[in-house]
């Protein structure tokens, strides 16, 4: 989902699930301010958060921008390689 939300540069709120590979992700997305994360949930915050985004155009087009900054252009070059060497490893 996220490589999806990425490719179509969709200003996106993460709310990833606490202790799973989710915190991971969400983290490169807000390494690179490619996204707004929240890892702490509650209504008033989560109210927030969303208006702030759906509202703050020059917010949307920044994030927008740094989508295209940190995404490869090759990356179905890039998983295929990365499948390949899963591959490999796998038949051994």
């Amino acid at each position: 989902t996220l490589l999806e939300i990425a490719k179509l540069r969709k200003p996106s709120l993460l709310i990833p699930i606490s202790g799973s590979h989710q915190v991971a992700n969400a983290r490169v997305f807000e390494e690179h301010d490619a996204a707004e994360v929240v890892y702490r949930v509650n209504p008033q915050i989560l109210k927030q958060r969303i208006e702030h985004l759906i509202f703050d155009e020059s917010r949307k087009e920044e994030i927008k921008a740094n989508i295209r900054g940190f995404l490869a252009n090759d990356g179905a070059k890039q998983i295929v390689q990365n499948a390949k060497r899963i591959l490999v490893h796998w038949e051994k």
